[in-house]
């Protein structure tokens, strides 16, 4: 199945990503609340995985390490804003390995760049 993305399909997805994160931080730490706490950090970047392969002109990917851990950014070309009035640069973080293991060709034509 092959849709044509549009800009309204990209935004609900940026506000979607950004909803199962603040949703996932919301329940880390809460140890009754582990097996959900992973499926949505699981959810999220199943998101973030879908965001860059279907709209690879309006994000890239930028090093972004925090507490040691590995990190990419998925930083948005174009922000985009929420209900509540924030605006978003980022569609959040991701692990670096699990986007090299997913999206190799992403990941090289971006080092390249």
């Amino acid at each position: 199945m092959n849709q044509k993305a549009t800009k309204a399909d990209y935004v609900d997805l940026v506000r979607l990503i950004a909803a199962v994160n603040r949703a996932w931080h919301a329940l880390q730490g809460d140890e009754s609340q582990r097996v959900l706490a992973g499926a949505l950090r699981d959810k999220k970047l199943g998101l973030q995985l879908e965001l860059l392969r279907r709209y690879p002109r309006h994000v890239f990917l930028k090093r972004d390490d925090q507490d040691g851990h590995d990190l990419y950014s998925l930083r948005l070309k174009a922000p985009v804003r929420l209900a509540s009035g924030a605006v978003l640069k980022d569609a959040m973080h991701a692990p670096m390995d699990h986007i090299q293991r997913y999206l190799p060709h992403l990941v090289s034509k971006q080092e390249e760049a």
